[in-house]
């Protein structure tokens, strides 16, 4: 049985203690001011990444199905924070 990055963290969360999963956060944390990224950098990022794409031969009507599917992805949680 394969499981998600997204699953593990939330079976280890519904594991932990009070007390251990207030360290998780505090780690969470650290890591999010260490990667202190603006939307700005960001979003260009993925637009590099896109156009990188395009060069590769990809549709604009293809990356906007793509970004779709991560627009998904990201409200039921498999991208970025578990919902």
């Amino acid at each position: 049985m394969k499981i998600t990055k997204t699953q593990l963290i939330k079976m280890i969360r519904e594991e932990l203690t009070p007390g251990e999963q207030g360290i998780a956060t505090a780690k969470q944390d650290a890591h999010r001011q260490q990667a202190d990224y603006s939307s700005e950098a960001a979003a260009e990022r993925i637009e590099k990444e896109l156009n990188a794409l395009w060069d590769d031969g990809v549709t604009n009507e293809e990356l906007i199905s793509i970004l779709e599917k991560m627009i998904g992805h990201i409200k039921s949680g498999f991208i970025g924070e578990p919902t």
